[in-house]
């Protein structure tokens, strides 16, 4: 949480560089911008809370494989981190993954499953004209055609009568 509060107090600036905490310098503010402060902070606290939750979420739902190559281990959603135990690595080790290194992951499977979609569109295509001439050699009737015709030039709906 100290971690959290560095990160959040950094980024809005919040946080003097000597390390204190925002509510160190309550001294000088008035009772209504305290209570303004404390409102801010618990709002802030509930934001970073969900962000991270969404971050769990998108985790857990990469391939467990990805994960592990991602770290070496495997993978603990509720935490964002990675065992090293699960691939045979000391039993408590972590490695803690990023916001960024979670995206990374969430980016690298989006373009595997596009390329498998993409793949799969290929080879369906594929199947449909297999199975247009294959529709084509055996006629109306059933019968097979030897030569490609059911003879008298299909019309132009694939060598079905219709």
């Amino acid at each position: 949480a100290n971690q959290e509060g560095a990160a959040a107090g950094s980024a809005s600036g919040t946080q003097q560089a000597t390390g204190a905490a925002p509510e160190d310098d309550d001294d000088d503010l008035t009772p209504e911008e305290r209570r303004a402060r404390r409102n801010h902070n618990l709002v802030e606290k509930q934001y970073r809370n969900r962000l991270n939750a969404q971050f769990e979420r998108l985790l857990a739902v990469l391939p467990v494989d990805q994960c592990r190559a991602a770290g070496s281990g495997g993978y603990d959603a509720r935490h964002m981190s990675i065992s090293a135990s699960a691939a045979g690595g000391a039993a408590g080790e972590e490695k803690r993954l990023s916001k960024a290194e979670v995206l990374d992951l969430a980016t690298r499977q989006i373009r595997t499953l596009e390329m498998e979609r993409d793949k799969l569109r290929r080879e369906r295509r594929e199947l449909l004209r297999n199975v247009e001439a294959l529709t084509a050699m055996t006629g109306a009737r059933g019968k097979v055609v030897v030569g490609g015709s059911a003879g008298g030039g299909g019309g132009g709906n694939g060598g079905r009568r219709g």
